[in-house]
């Protein structure tokens, strides 16, 4: 019979390892995941040349039609074990999904999050011209540290990133490991390029995506985010150069993003709420000095150590990401990334289920869900979808 001491000994022995267990899993970094983008096929919108964010927007048109074809079957043979497949909530992503979800038996989940940067004043413009360059000037600035300049109109940098990163959090939580969202040009190209440690910048002029190309990313949202491939293209390892300049873009953003989160915190009324902005807030401008000094000091340490040190031969691979890169481009026109809804307009969460491939299922037209309720812009029904 087990005396009350040695029953109190056992139980402080339980509650001991039971708490050691649970900081050892909070400590834990999030599992890497490896997420494609891939860019919609032509929409009327683009066909037009117009710049059109009505929501849910144009359908695809039948070179679109053919493109989404082209893209599952190169995504289903290029020897990835996709797990999910996310959209937008506008049509012509969820269209562009239907071919590669009835290859893969997986069913699509519609993320608002996912959406087209808000074309503001230059909705309905032509995207070449004034409207094109006028509709992509502040995202731009936005990947070298400006969160805080607003699309004309539109929203600022900081609402932007704060829902595609929220979406992701959700494919995260999700269990996902090797997802494919199928979202638009300008979200895919300015996310990236704000968020990935390794951006090229150069990239977006070089090769704008077109049509069903593709962006891989790995990471998570906890560690960060590495650009692997982009329509096709391997991406190197990063320069000295590029880590100084991701050091200096962090130590900018910081107040911004504080600011943006109070103001948020300040417009929901919750005093709580208000006390953690101010607390958080406070905190990440404090720490980001530090970081970035200690960063630039790393990094400086290091680029030297390899010119002093001969590295050993590298091994040559094909991929970073083990996953065969996709054709440069699928046939079709290029087009300017499309508008969305404001960025700070309130999006209802929605329900992220990770589903698994059953076998021999039948190839019927997948069903998307989306159980947000977005209401359609104040335009004619037959309006041309955003140009992006």
């Amino acid at each position: 019979m087990v005396s009350g001491s040695h029953r109190r000994s056992l139980n402080v022995l339980f509650a001991a390892l039971l708490a050691a267990v649970v900081l050892v899993a909070t400590a834990l970094p999030a599992a890497a995941m490896t997420v494609t983008f891939v860019r919609h096929g032509e929409s009327a919108s683009n066909a037009s040349h117009t710049i059109d964010n009505s929501i849910p927007g144009a359908h695809l048109t039948p070179l679109g039609q053919a493109q989404s074809a082209a893209v599952a079957a190169a995504l289903a043979a290029n020897g990835a074990d996709y797990d999910a497949i996310y959209t937008s909530n506008m049509v012509r992503t969820i269209e562009t999904a239907a071919p590669f979800a009835t290859a893969t038996g997986l069913t699509p989940t519609a993320l608002p999050g996912f959406r087209e940067i808000n074309a503001g004043w230059f909705e309905g413009w032509s995207d070449a011209g004034p409207g094109g360059i006028g509709y992509v000037l502040a995202p731009a600035l936005w990947t070298l540290g400006a969160r805080s300049v607003r699309v004309p109109g539109g929203g600022d940098g900081n609402a932007f990133d704060g829902r595609v990163d929220a979406a992701l959090r959700l494919v995260e939580d999700s269990g996902a490991q090797n997802p494919v969202v199928f979202s638009h040009a300008a979200t895919i190209m300015f996310w990236a390029m704000m968020n990935v440690d390794n951006p090229d910048l150069g990239l977006m002029l070089r090769h704008r995506l077109d049509n069903t190309e593709t962006v891989v990313v790995q990471g998570s949202a906890e560690e960060g985010w590495t650009l692997t491939n982009w329509a096709g293209l391997p991406v190197g390892p990063t320069s000295l150069g590029t880590k100084l300049f991701v050091a200096a873009r962090d130590l900018v953003v910081a107040p911004q993003t504080a600011a943006y989160r109070v103001a948020q915190a300040f417009g929901s009324g919750d005093i709580r709420a208000i006390a953690t902005a101010i607390r958080d807030g406070v905190g990440a401008v404090v720490r980001a000095p530090v970081r970035f000094a200690v960063t630039v000091v790393r990094d400086v340490v290091d680029e030297v150590d390899k010119v002093i040190r001969p590295s050993a031969p590298e091994t040559t691979t094909t991929s970073d990401t083990g996953v065969t890169a996709l054709p440069s481009r699928i046939a079709g026109p290029a087009e300017v990334s499309e508008p969305e809804p404001a960025d700070e307009a309130p999006v209802k969460t929605l329900r992220t289920t990770r589903t698994v491939k059953k076998p021999g299922r039948p190839a019927t037209a997948p069903r998307v869900r989306d159980t947000t309720e977005v209401k359609r812009a104040g335009r004619p029904a037959d309006g041309a979808a955003n140009a992006a």
